[in-house]
Order: C-alpha cells, then sequence, then structure tokens
C-alpha cells in the first residue's frame, strides 16, 4: 500500500488537511505490508472526527503509537494470535471494584480472569487483593517455554516450540525496534537458545529457560488454564472479567462471548467487559448481572 497517498488521503478526510507536517512524518513508520494497520489507523481517525477533536489537539506521541506500536499489538504481526500483553497495575481499580461492589449476590468467592495474558500480572494482582477467593486465569497464549536473552528480552513459545511472542525487557519504541527492524532474524535467535536450552539447560540468570512457566504463579488460591473464551472447561464462577480481548474481535463473536459467560456465570454474578491501560487509564468497562439465568446490564459507579 502506497504509505504516502493514504496519509495525504485521510489528512484530507477527516481534517481537511490540518494535521501538522510533524504529525505526518512520524505516521510514516506505517508498515507498508500491513493491511489490518492501516484500516485500524482509518477507524481512528474516523472516532476522533465523530468526537470533534481538532488535529492540533493530536499530539506527535498519539503519531508514534499508530505508527509504531499498532504493528505490534495487533494480531497481524503474531500469526493471528492475540499477543498477551499485560501490564503491572492495569486493573488496580476493577480489582477495589469486584471487592466491594453493589450488586454481587452469590454467596461465594470464586472468579475467572479470561484473556490474563503473560505474565499473569494482573491476574496475580486481583489474587492478591481478594483474600481466600478462587481465582483462575485463562489465556490461550499461556506458553510451554519461556526464553530469555542475555539482555532480558523473552519469547514464548507453545508446546511445539512454535515461537508466539516476544518483547524487550524494557518495551520503549527504540527497543522494540531493535527487536523488530529483522522480526525474522529475532525469531531465528530465540529460537536457536531454545533449542540449545533444551540440550543444555540452563535455569537462572540471563539467559535462560522456564518450561511451563505459569506454574511458578500458582497457589492455593491462583491457578491457570490454556484456552480462551468457549475453550476452557470450568465451573460457573462469581465473578468473571475479561479485559482488553473483546475488541479484537467482531459483534457475532462478542454475541457469542456473553453467552458463554453467562452459561459459566452463577445465578446473582457479575460479568465485567472492558478495556483499559496503564493505571486503569483510558478506559471503559461494561457491567453485567445473571438475573433469571441472563445477563443485565448494570450501572458502574467508580470512584
Amino acid at each position: 500500500m502506497d504509505r504516502i497517498n493514504f496519509l495525504k488521503d485521510l489528512n484530507r478526510k477527516y481534517f481537511n488537511g490540518a494535521l501538522s507536517t510533524n504529525f505526518l512524518t512520524r505516521l510514516q513508520q506505517l508498515p507498508v505490508d500491513r493491511p489490518d494497520v492501516f484500516s485500524f489507523v482509518e477507524r481512528m481517525f474516523n472516532f476522533v472526527r465523530l468526537s470533534g477533536i481538532p488535529a492540533k489537539d493530536l499530539s506527535l506521541f498519539h503519531a508514534d503509537v499508530m505508527g509504531t506500536l499498532l504493528a505490534r499489538i495487533l494480531p497481524g504481526g503474531w500469526g493471528g494470535k492475540i499477543p498477551p500483553i499485560t501490564v503491572q497495575g492495569r486493573h488496580a481499580i476493577i480489582d477495589t471494584y469486584i471487592g466491594n461492589n453493589p450488586y454481587l449476590k452469590s454467596n461465594g468467592k470464586t472468579m475467572l480472569d479470561i484473556g490474563c495474558g503473560f505474565p499473569p500480572f494482573t491476574t496475580i494482582e486481583v489474587s492478591n487483593y481478594l483474600k481466600n477467593w478462587k481465582v483462575v486465569g485463562a489465556d490461550p497464549s499461556l506458553p510451554a517455554y519461556l526464553v530469555y536473552d542475555e539482555d532480558g528480552n523473552y519469547a514464548t513459545f507453545d508446546d511445539t516450540k512454535s515461537i508466539v511472542y516476544f518483547q524487550p525487557a524494557i518495551p520503549s519504541i527504540d527497543n522494540w525496534n531493535s527487536l523488530l527492524s529483522d522480526a525474522s532474524s529475532t525469531k531465528k535467535r530465540f529460537e536457536q537458545l531454545l533449542n540449545e536450552f533444551l540440550i543444555n539447560p540452563k535455569t537462572e540468570g540471563f539467559p535462560r529457560l522456564e518450561i511451563d512457566p505459569i506454574k511458578s504463579y500458582e497457589t492455593e488460591f491462583l491457578s491457570f488454564k490454556n484456552g480462551g473464551i468457549g475453550e476452557i472447561e470450568i465451573e460457573e464462577k462469581d465473578v468473571i472479567r475479561c479485559f482488553n480481548v473483546m475488541y479484537y474481535f467482531d459483534n457475532n463473536f462478542q454475541d457469542k462471548a456473553l453467552n458463554w459467560f453467562s452459561q459459566k456465570t452463577v445465578e446473582g454474578g457479575i460479568v465485567m467487559v472492558g478495556g483499559d491501560w496503564a493505571h486503569s487509564t483510558e478506559c471503559y468497562y461494561h457491567l453485567f448481572q445473571k438475573e433469571s439465568g441472563e445477563l443485565r446490564k448494570r450501572n458502574l459507579h467508580l470512584v
């Protein structure tokens, strides 16, 4: 796709040509071989226009996010799989709400955190906050093998030894660019490390290999399952949380997901669906309660 003409067309269509030269220059980092990224950027511009936000209020940081970050977090960059990205403290407000919400009428203390990502920071945090609750984290990308290189960058592999995801130790734009400037070579390097460690194990320091690393996070009250929505066998729960997952899917899948959540929630239990970023910023949430066998939408008030 012609990146320059694409950006000119978007600028004219959504901002009457008012985007700054610096903003457009940052956007020229868009990968030309990723139509999914181009489509996502156009969708974002459309929402910006509908919100009445003028071009002058779009920062260069927004341009950097669109030009570089999107390609790394969309499934198209990872063979169609949703990358298992997590951020510590991301759901802190929601953890508090679950423990003190006015709707939960079931008597138990069980929770499913589906789409927990890896490392499962936010699931660990909610388990630590909800004392004596039985919490299950689930994600289809939980690794069979975790490989760190000498700099602390890591890659995850499934049980067929196929690479699922890799990430820099410090996920800055420069560090991401270092790994992604030649993604094929990065993957081969991690694959070579895995093969070496399977023959001559190294389990401490950097570089190292961890086998079935999710087990190291499990406790008496916290366990994990490998699988996604509709894929795991699980008993009904008092609370189901699914954050930063549903927006990757179309309306048909979302409807099926809510139906599955309903089946896996006890009567009087709650389901929370939404998205957020670090420290619960850039957030939107939906709250449902199971009543008479169906999910009913409830008002969500956070302080």
